[in-house]
Formats: C-alpha cells, structure tokens, sequence
C-alpha cells in the first residue's frame, strides 16, 4: 500500500474533471491510450497487407511518436508536467 508521500507523487488534479464528463472516456485516462491512438492510425493508414509491410509499418508508427506526443499524452492524461 502507497503512504501519503506516495499518493501525491501521483495525484493527477485534473481527473476530477475528467470523471464527471460524460463522453466516454476514462476516469482515469491513461497516458498509453493516446501511443495506442496514434499507432493504430498510422498503421491503418499504412494499408500493409502483408507481414512484412505490418512489421514495417509498425515500426515506422512508433518513430512517429514524438517528444511532443509524450508530453500531449501524459497532459490530457491529467499529469501536470514540468518544462
């Protein structure tokens, strides 16, 4: 069990908001939901329709995911991050 030191290093302030909204997303959003987004779109948007070009596409999706990405997908997760 966390102790209350604990607890704060991992409070996520924005969540209440988040839980009180009704459009289906989590109350507890997790930062991984967005790197899944992301990758399945672009390897939708690859279009592979062979192993090969599915391993490749995948690979090509996670170089895509950026810094930037990192940070988006941890704010809108409710995290409060520093720059």
């Amino acid at each position: 069990m966390l102790g209350t030191a604990h607890a704060c290093l991992f409070s996520r302030p924005h969540a209440d908001k988040r839980a009180s909204d009704p459009g289906g997303t989590s109350a507890w959003p997790n930062p991984i939901e967005g790197v899944f987004n992301k990758l399945k779109t672009l390897v939708r948007q690859a279009k592979a329709r062979s192993r090969e070009l599915l391993d490749l596409a995948i690979g090509s999706a996670f170089q895509a995911i950026t810094a930037a990405d990192a940070r988006g997908f941890f704010s809108r997760a409710g995290y409060l991050l520093s720059q």
